[in-house]
């Protein structure tokens, strides 16, 4: 979104049904009132430094199938912790290019 101007995009999550099913969903938004200054004020802003929101959903697996799964072989499956992403996520945000004041405006 540029300031005084909308253009709206919606990140997607896609998969296969016959693989994944949906046991969840999060909103993009924290509540009505987060809604509402996003739609007035746009992204990136204060709360939200990136001009795209948080977009999640829970799946579990409904097939043990290869044919099913669609797995990659040649990359290997990751664990991750959350303490890692947190620390990647603190490192991408002190190498962007923007001030602080930008950031917060």
């Amino acid at each position: 979104t540029i300031r005084g101007s909308s253009v709206w995009f919606l990140d997607q999550l896609w998969f296969t049904p016959s693989a994944l099913e949906v046991l969840a969903t999060r909103s993009a938004f924290d509540g009505p009132e987060h809604r509402t200054a996003v739609l007035a004020q746009g992204l990136p802003s204060a709360k939200d430094p990136s001009d795209h929101l948080p977009i999640a959903v829970a799946f579990r697996w409904t097939s043990t199938s290869p044919a099913n799964l669609m797995v990659s072989r040649e990359q290997p499956v990751v664990q991750v912790q959350a303490s890692d992403l947190e620390r990647e996520a603190a490192e991408l945000l002190a190498a962007c290019p923007i001030s602080e004041a930008q950031r917060t405006e």
